[in-house]
């Protein structure tokens, strides 16, 4: 285990049990269930959404190669192991009755992989006293603009 997410589930390094809630499995390298779309233009998000010409991004070109966006993957049920916040439900040794966890993902060359660690979204709610605005803590005091909030539905 490497930390917790600010929904107040684990986050895991690598690897996990092959057989989710049997202990006694063989350990294994997750794998994300993100997988690269088969886009040559950057003008549709994966859940669908089209783009105004404002917001397309570049073409995939050896300078800007498939993989260099967020918008480049789309999340794929079965492709790997972990699910579209990038984690599962399973047994591991700090929980042995069983909890959900997130995983950091990278290739078999240690490479990370998208996501990374959390997909687009946390699989529980974010605990506010997390967020780092509690007592003590740094918060963000400047005027923040969000120009766009991805949902994945596809």
């Amino acid at each position: 285990m490497i930390g917790f997410a600010f929904d107040g589930y684990p986050v895991y390094g690598s690897y996990a049990y092959s057989s989710a809630n049997n202990t006694a499995s063989s350990i294994k390298l997750m794998v994300s269930s993100y997988a690269l779309r088969n886009i040559t233009l950057r003008t549709t998000l994966s859940n669908g959404t089209t783009l105004s010409s404002a917001y397309y991004g570049p073409p995939v070109n050896s300078t800007y190669p498939l993989g260099s966006y967020l918008q480049d993957y789309q999340y794929v049920s079965g492709y790997g192991d972990l699910d579209a916040y990038n984690g599962r439900y399973g047994k591991t040794p700090e929980y042995p009755s069983g909890t959900y966890a997130y995983f950091a993902t990278v290739d078999s060359t240690y490479t990370p992989q998208y996501p990374f660690i959390i997909g687009p979204s946390f699989y529980g709610a974010p605990v506010s006293s997390n967020m780092g605005t509690g007592s003590g803590s740094a918060s963000i005091t400047e005027t923040v603009t969000a120009y766009y909030s991805y949902t994945s539905s596809g």
